[in-house]
C-alpha cells in the first residue's frame, strides 16, 4: 500500500518512473540491436520484467530488464542453435531452471557475496557508463548506445574511442550535450534544491525536452548544425501486435546444444541478479533486505515468459535499479510504470521519441554513472585493508575489460584467496618456560582452525621438546576442523614415544 507520506508520494513515485523509462528506453533499443534480435524483443523483455517479476518479487527498488551483459551468450546461442526461434526455446529452459534454483535455495549464496565484490560492481558500473557515454555526449556514435563491451564491434575499444572521440565530433550534438551535462550537474546539486522545487518535471525529462526544443532552433537559424536522424534515438514504427511477438520452436528440445545454452543463461542471469539485488539493498535508504530466492523465482517466471513470447533474457539490472533509488522511487509502482511508458511511448508517440538526440541521453547516462562512482567508496574501501581493496580493484578492472560475469568471478575469487591466506596464518600462539628443569608449553588456539593448519599445528607438536609438559587450550576457539582434532589426538597416542605429557582445556576428545 502506498505510504502518504511525501517519502513515498504519488509524485515521487511519477518522477522516479520518468527517470528510469528514460534511462531504460535507449538502452532497451541499443541492446536489441546488439544481440541482433527482432526490434521489439528488448521492449517485450522490459515489459516482463518491469510488471510481471516487480509483482512477484520481494524488493521494491530492483528493477529487471534486458541485460547488456548477456548480449555475447545471446549472439553466440543464436548462432549455435541457428534460429531465434530454437534461443526462445532455452530461454524458456532457463526460466525454468531458475525456479528449481529458487527451490533448492541456490539464492542463499547471495548473502555469502563479498562486499567488497558488490562494491566493485556497483563502481564498475559507473566508470563503464563514464567511458561509453562521454563520445556519445559529442556526437562520436559509432559505436552502438547499449554496448558496454570493452572490445567494440567497429573495431575500437573502450579507451581508443575515447582517444580519437573528436575525429567524429557532430557539432551540434555536442553542443546540445554539453548543455545537457551542465544541466544535470547543476541542477541535481546540493545547493539547487530551492530552483527544483520550482520545477515541476524530473531533471532528466527537463534535460530531454530542452535538447528536442535546442535542436528544433537549429533547424531554423542553424541549419548547418542540425543534429540528423543519425545522432538521434531510433525507436522502430509500430506496424501491429503481431510484430511485438516472436515464439519459441520445441522440435530441438533434445538437442544437447539447446540444454547448455539454457543452464548456461540460467546461471549467469542467477549470478548477476542476485549480486545485483545485494547491490541494491545496499543503496536502499530504508536498508530493507529482500529475500534471493523469491527474486530467482520471480526472474526465472519472467524469462520463461520472455521465452514464450519473444523476448531476451532479462535479470536483476544495477544501472537502472540505482536511478530508481537515487531518482526517490520507494515503491513498486514507479518500476511498473516506467514498463507502462515504455509501452505507451512505443505505440503513441515513436516519431517524438525519435527527435531526441542520443547525445542528451548520453548526458543523463553519464551524471548516473557519476553518482554510481563514489570516491568516498574507494577511500573506504582503501582504509579497509588489501584484503578488501584488491578484490574491489580487481572486480572493477575484469568487470571493464572482460564483462560483468568474469568481473564477479575474479572479484570473487581474489576475496577467496584472501580468506585462505587468512586461514594459513598462524592457527595458535604458543610459549614455552622451564618450570623446576621441566618445560611447559601452552598452545593456545586461534578462533578458527581449519584443515589449512594441519602442517603447521602439526610441525609444532613435533618439536615439543623430550620429556616437556604441553597444554593446548581451546578457551578462545569457535571452530576446529575435524583434521585438526585428528591430529591432536593421534599426537596423544604417541606422547609416551618422547615422554610428553598432554593436558587439554575446552577441546573434545
Amino acid at each position: 500500500m502506498l505510504s502518504t507520506t511525501k517519502k513515498y508520494s504519488l509524485y515521487t513515485e511519477l518522477k522516479a518512473a520518468i527517470v528510469v523509462f528514460i534511462i531504460a528506453l535507449p538502452i532497451c533499443l541499443g541492446v536489441t540491436t546488439a544481440q541482433g534480435v527482432p526490434p521489439y524483443s528488448g521492449i517485450v523483455a522490459a515489459l516482463i520484467g518491469g510488471i510481471v517479476v516487480t509483482l512477484l518479487s520481494g524488493s521494491n527498488l530492483a528493477v529487471t530488464g534486458p541485460a547488456a551483459g548477456l548480449t555475447a551468450t545471446v549472439v553466440m546461442g543464436i548462432a549455435t542453435l541457428g534460429k531465434f526461434e530454437y534461443f526462445l526455446t532455452a530461454l524458456c529452459l532457463a526460466g525454468i531452471i531458475q525456479m528449481i534454483f529458487a527451490g533448492l535455495k541456490v539464492g542463499n549464496i547471495a548473502h555469502y557475496f563479498p562486499s567488497s565484490v558488490i562494491r566493485g560492481m556497483l563502481s564498475a558500473t559507473g566508470l563503464i557508463l563514464l567511458f561509453k557515454q562521454l563520445p556519445h555526449v559529442i556526437g562520436d556514435n559509432k559505436n552502438a548506445e547499449g554496448d558496454f563491451f570493452f572490445f567494440q564491434s567497429n573495431g575500437e575499444n573502450t579507451f581508443s574511442e575515447i582517444y580519437h572521440m573528436f575525429n567524429y565530433m557532430d557539432i551540434g550534438s555536442a553542443i546540445i550535450g554539453v548543455i545537457s551535462v551542465l544541466m544535470m550537474f547543476v541542477l541535481l546539486n546540493k545547493r539547487a534544491e530551492k530552483i527544483r522545487k520550482l520545477i515541476f518535471m524530473p531533471i532528466s525529462l527537463l534535460v530531454v525536452m530542452v535538447s528536442i526544443i535546442l535542436n528544433l532552433c537549429m533547424s531554423k537559424y542553424f541549419p548547418q548544425w542540425l543534429i540528423k536522424s543519425t545522432h538521434t534515438l531510433t525507436v522502430p514504427a509500430f506496424e501491429g501486435f503481431g510484430s511485438l511477438f516472436h515464439f519459441p520452436d520445441f522440435s530441438i528440445i533434445q538437442h544437447p546444444d539447446l540444454w547448455l545454452l539454457a543452464l548456461t543463461i540460467a546461471i549467469m542471469t542467477s549470478m548477476e541478479g542476485l549480486l545485483s539485488l545485494e547491490a541494491i539493498d545496499k543503496l536502499d535508504p530504508d536498508k530493507n533486505v529482500s529475500p534471493p530466492n523469491r527474486e530467482l523465482f520471480a526472474q526465472g517466471i519472467g524469462n520463461t515468459l520472455c521465452g514464450l513470447i519473444g523476448g531476451i533474457p532479462i535479470t536483476t539490472v544495477v544501472l537502472r535499479s540505482s536511478s530508481h533509488v537515487n531518482a526517490g522511487g520507494r515503491t513498486k509502482i514507479s518500476i511498473i510504470v516506467h514498463a507502462l511508458l515504455l509501452l505507451c511511448t512505443l505505440l503513441f508517440i515513436p516519431n517524438v521519441l525519435n527527435m531526441i538526440p542520443l547525445s542528451a541521453l548520453a548526458a543523463i547516462l553519464l551524471y548516473v554513472g557519476y553518482k554510481l562512482v563514489s570516491i568516498d567508496v574507494v577511500r573506504s574501501m582503501y582504509k579497509a585493508g588489501w584484503s578488501q581493496f584488491l578484490p574491489y580493484v580487481i572486480t572493477i578492472v575484469v568487470m571493464i575489460t572482460t564483462g560483468i560475469f568474469t568481473g564477479i568471478i575474479a572479484g570473487i575469487l581474489a576475496a577467496i584467496l584472501f580468506i585462505l591466506k587468512n586461514n594459513l596464518k598462524m592457527p595458535y600462539k604458543i610459549s614455552s618456560a622451564p618450570i623446576e628443569g621441566r618445560i611447559y608449553t601452552l598452545i593456545t588456539l586461534a578462533e578458527d582452525v581449519t584443515f589449512l593448519n594441519r602442517h603447521k599445528l602439526t610441525q609444532a607438536l613435533q618439536a615439543l621438546p623430550i620429556g616437556s609438559r604441553v597444554i593446548i587450550d581451546g578457551s578462545y576457539n569457535k571452530n576446529i576442523d575435524h583434521d585438526i582434532l585428528d591430529i591432536i589426538q593421534d599426537f596423544i597416542r604417541k606422547k609416551d614415544v618422547k615422554q610428553i605429557d598432554v593436558d587439554l582445556i575446552n577441546i573434545e576428545h
